[in-house]
């Protein structure tokens, strides 16, 4: 069953499919991405109840699913995101 909300700082309309998902609005990765022009990508994390998620966003042609192809996720050059174990965090190297 499809829920839905809107984004309390922009009022967009947010949809999940399951409940194990998790709503999210890009109006945050917009203002990320204007306060730091320069940056090719921003990201995120977050624990769920079985794994932490991590979430990219891109611009200027940078590649963020390389990155998280690299850790056994996917997605697409622009947005892409992987899984891993609660508390682990990737090597900065």
């Amino acid at each position: 069953m499809m829920s839905q909300r809107r984004c309390p700082t922009c009022g967009r309309l947010l949809v999940k499919f399951r409940p194990s998902e998790r709503y999210e609005c890009l109006c945050g990765w917009k203002e990320t991405q204007e306060q730091f022009p320069e940056a090719p990508f921003a990201g995120y994390y977050f624990d769920r109840k079985d794994a932490r998620q991590f979430g990219f966003r891109s611009h200027n042609g940078f590649d963020v699913s390389a990155v998280c192809k690299r850790y056994g996720g996917g997605g697409h050059a622009a947005a892409a995101g992987f899984t891993s174990a609660i508390g682990w965090l990737p090597d900065p190297a």
